[in-house]
């Protein structure tokens, strides 16, 4: 709730930033090592990552996109075909459930989220963009369009979305 410029939350209520915690950090990581002009980095933690310049072999970075059913098998590749500075994150219902539940609060509703996206991967210009936007194409995927596409090219560039049907 916002009052007087304040933001309160209910009682018993916490506020977990762990959900952009990763993101957070590739972007302090990669603000430092831009600071040495590096030619080309890519930096990994848990499967978010934050990419720049090329391979040592002067090939693009391309990461790969695991079925969030099957690890084994690939559901898309992301190319940074410009050199330019890019940031990937997944977000899924799969791999953190409980009994009948998952990780992924719908903030409006208090519930764990129930869309059709069982798996969002959403690459972006920063990290922290990326894993909002993950969790928004879970929570609430229409929303999620109406929010990323004035972002197109600036901030957001692309999802690879897994749905529950298995398309």
């Amino acid at each position: 709730l916002l009052q007087d410029e304040q933001a309160y939350i209910p009682t018993s209520t916490a506020l977990d930033f762990g959900g952009i915690g990763k993101g957070y950090a590739l972007d302090v990581l990669g603000a430092v090592l831009d600071k040495y002009e590096l030619a080309g980095y890519c930096i990994s933690l848990g499967g978010d990552v934050l990419c720049k310049g090329y391979t040592l072999t002067d090939a693009p970075w391309r990461v790969g996109i695991e079925a969030a059913n099957d690890t084994t098998q690939k559901v898309g590749v992301l190319v940074n075909e410009d050199a330019a500075l890019f940031a990937a994150a997944t977000s899924t219902t799969v791999k953190r459930r409980g009994q009948g539940w998952h990780h992924i609060i719908n903030p409006l509703t208090n519930e764990p989220a129930s869309s059709n996206v069982e798996s969002a991967t959403v690459m972006a210009t920063s990290g922290v963009q990326a894993d909002i936007f993950a969790k928004l194409f879970i929570i609430d995927p229409a929303a999620a369009e109406q929010i990323v596409a004035p972002l197109a090219g600036v901030g957001y560039h692309g999802a690879i979305l897994q749905l529950t049907d298995g398309t």
